[in-house]
């Protein structure tokens, strides 16, 4: 599978990189992928990108 992205790395190292900001955010995800495969991964990933929203409102 091949997607369009703004990093020359693989899908799977792009949810990693994903996961570690989110969690430097304060999100609550394991830095780690999950074994389920990428669509669990993409489905961990944006049930915590509420993180993001909640910083946004403080400033």
């Amino acid at each position: 599978m091949s997607v369009p992205a703004f990093i020359d790395i693989s899908e799977e190292d792009q949810a990693a990189e994903l996961r570690a900001y989110l969690k430097s955010k304060g999100a609550e995800i394991s830095e780690e992928n999950s074994e389920g495969g990428l669509h669990i991964d993409l489905a961990q990933i944006i049930e915590a990108c509420d993180v993001c929203l909640k910083e946004d409102d403080k400033g």
